[in-house]
């Protein structure tokens, strides 16, 4: 069977809409499109929304496809907010993703490393659009200054591991996740994931990544960080061999008008993993297991 490799796979980082940009692909349209192809769910990423309430709405109307809700920690919810993420897990969400388009250091590492001339992610243009408006729209970092981990993160895990949501760390600091894989072990918090580890901004090295191991997190590698060439598929498929499926998840984060559709990216990067050397088995490690635990199907 075509498809037999995402046999029940869920996409654990997908950008459907509606949105505050443009999307390619609905949640209503994507759950259909998932239930063609045999496919689990995906997560419903916003950086600027709760997804919760879309998400239930889905699965009200296509019971045969699993959409899982999930909150962004950026200003818009008001940060780093116990709050937010408390109501976000009351609502059904499943994920927590720390700041990304707010993360302090998201925005040093884009605006120091890149010129005028290069082309910069839309959501600068809604930051330039707040700061004219005279709303105020401050980088959010984890740390205090004296370099520990700030209260807020502490009650936010505390409220991720009573409801058994997946923290993802989305676009936060090196310094920052370790911070926070460290604090999830010591009170044993076992759903952490490491967002897109070849992404420039969150690219780890081996010896990093093995850490992350150590400390009980697993990584996640995404399809549209090859295709849009900020990594290869090489060094894709050669960090997963170094640190093993076991310790996977694989990913689309598609959803952009002009990339591919995100069940098709997630199909492709499988195929692409199998053609390769990648046993089925430990696919569907990567693309249903392991992301069927992060969110409380499996343990």
């Amino acid at each position: 069977m075509m498809y037999e490799l995402v046999k029940g796979a869920l996409d654990l980082h997908v950008h459907p809409g509606p949105d505050v940009q443009m999307r390619k692909v609905t949640d209503l349209e994507l759950s259909h499109r998932m239930t063609q192809k045999g496919m689990g769910g995906f997560a419903i990423k916003s950086h600027y929304l709760c997804t919760a309430e879309r998400a239930k709405e889905v699965n009200a109307m296509n019971p045969k496809c699993r959409a899982i809700g999930a909150i962004t920690l950026n200003n818009s919810v008001g940060g780093l907010n116990p709050v937010a993420a408390e109501i976000a897990a009351r609502a059904g969400a499943k994920i927590i993703w720390l700041p990304s388009v707010d993360s302090r250091y998201e925005r040093e590492f884009l605006f120091e490393s890149r010129g005028e001339s290069r082309i910069f992610p839309y959501w600068v243009q809604i930051l330039k659009d707040l700061e004219e408006s005279g709303i105020s729209c401050p980088p959010i970092s984890l740390l205090t200054e004296a370099g520990g981990l700030r209260q807020e993160m502490y009650s936010i895990l505390e409220i991720a591991k009573a409801y058994q949501l997946c923290i993802a760390t989305s676009h936060i600091s090196h310094e920052e996740a370790f911070a926070v894989a460290e604090a999830a072990h010591e009170m044993r918090f076992e759903r952490l994931l490491i967002s897109h580890v070849l992404y420039p901004s969150t690219c780890y090295d081996l010896e990093e990544r093995k850490r992350f191991l150590r400390l009980g997190a697993l990584l996640e590698y995404s399809y549209s960080t090859f295709t849009t060439k900020k990594t290869t598929f090489e060094a894709t498929l050669m960090g997963i061999r170094e640190i093993g499926p076991q310790n996977c998840i694989i990913s689309s984060d598609l959803g952009m008008p002009n990339g591919d559709s995100p069940e098709e990216g997630l199909y492709r990067f499988s195929r692409m993993l199998f053609e390769n050397g990648i046993p089925e088995a430990e696919i569907h490690r990567m693309n249903r297991h392991n992301p069927a635990f992060l969110t409380s199907e499996e343990k």
